[in-house]
């Protein structure tokens, strides 16, 4: 029979029976068997090798149409099987034959599942030779927390927006104030060059006898008295004639004077953050005290650092509003009854035992060490 690797079909070329096979002759045949050979280990050295197991059967028992859109593969257990990326196969299905990486979903649950094994299905659902592709359970509170959040931040974002109206009203008030003030002062200013201006022409009416002198002196020094008490009304010991106009222009901006004597202008926040963040003798404090804030699940740090929190139930406690960057602040916490309590935080939150504190049965006190990267908490329990 002839094949690719030796012919021997021709009877001409064969040795003939009853003949004297000449030595080239046999030789020459060996050399074409020895050449087909050849040929043979180069095919196998090619070819791709499948495993062999004592008493198992390698062959894919599949139709032409299961094996369409297929490649051969291993399944779950290491054995030959037919794969493909994923098949969808839809709900499941009882005395149904199902292939690896066919993908079902249970009808009762929603879940999906990929078939890990060949298999045909019983009578009623199992779990057997499939494996969990997609939980609907946890992707549906994956839906309700993040319908949540887009609520919580509308509510943010509408909280600004009447935040940023309110203080834009508040600015146009403040400069409605101010150019009253600036009215006030000119006004004070006419008034007193005014009588200035009568004390001097009265002093040239009576300069002629010495009673009229004293009478003009008296009435000039009234006069400047007179502008005096209207400079220190509006600017203290500042002379309004000093002042250019505008000069007072930035909110909280003040008249004030330099280490040589010449007046100059200052500003009340720009020069009480100053000295808080110099740490000048001036500016330090004995003692203080703070407001607390009850009953309260979301703490905002922009409004308060000392919080008292109701757990007499499992509750969620979110911490929001964290200091800028390059600030630091201090919360503390007093959490009644045994809770649990889960922490919510825009930043890692690390407890200085490797995990939130076990809430006691009466109290628990938790101290916050923050800043915008990081929050370090601290837990102790309280007998009351």
């Amino acid at each position: 029979m002839a094949n690719p690797y030796y012919d021997n079909s021709d009877a001409g070329q064969r040795l003939q029976p009853g003949t004297i096979a000449e030595a080239e002759a046999i030789d020459e045949k060996f050399d074409s068997v020895a050449t087909g050979f050849d040929g043979v280990s180069e095919d196998t050295g090619r070819a791709l090798k499948l495993p062999a197991e004592a008493g198992v059967s390698q062959e894919l028992a599949a139709t032409a149409l299961q094996r369409r859109n297929r490649v051969v593969g291993f399944d779950a257990e290491g054995r030959l099987a037919l794969l493909t990326g994923f098949t969808w196969r839809g709900d499941w299905a009882a005395s149904t034959e199902y292939l690896v990486n066919d993908i079902l979903v249970d009808a009762v649950t929603g879940n999906w599942y990929r078939v890990t094994a060949r298999h045909t299905s019983g009578s009623t659902f199992s779990t057997s030779n499939l494996a969990l592709a997609l939980d609907v359970g946890v992707l549906n509170q994956l839906k309700a927390d993040t319908q949540a959040l887009k609520e919580q931040a509308a509510t943010s974002a509408q909280t600004a927006t009447d935040k940023a109206a309110q203080t834009a009203a508040d600015r146009q008030q403040t400069g409605l104030d101010r150019v009253a003030t600036g009215e006030d002062r000119a006004a004070a200013a006419g008034s007193a060059q005014a009588a200035s201006g009568d004390a001097e022409q009265t002093a040239l009416d009576r300069q002629q006898t010495g009673q009229d002198r004293a009478a003009a002196k008296q009435h000039r020094d009234d006069a400047k008295r007179f502008r005096d008490e209207a400079e220190g009304f509006v600017l203290g010991d500042i002379a309004i004639t000093d002042l250019n106009p505008g000069a007072l222009a930035t909110e909280k901006d003040y008249a004030s004077v330099d280490a040589n004597g010449g007046l100059v202008r200052r500003n009340l926040a720009t020069d009480v953050s100053a000295q808080l963040t110099a740490g000048n003798a001036a500016a330090k404090l004995s003692r203080y005290d703070l407001s607390s804030v009850s009953n309260v699940t979301m703490l905002d740090l922009s409004q308060a650092q000392v919080f008292n929190i109701d757990a007499s139930s499992a509750v969620t406690v979110e911490i929001i509003n964290l200091p800028a960057a390059g600030r630091w602040m201090a919360a503390k916490l007093k959490i009644t009854g045994p809770g649990p309590v889960t922490w919510v935080a825009p930043v890692p939150i690390n407890w200085d035992e490797g995990a939130a504190p076990t809430l006691g049965a009466v109290a628990t006190r938790v101290m916050l060490d923050i800043d915008s990267d990081e929050i370090t908490g601290f837990g102790k329990e309280l007998s009351a």
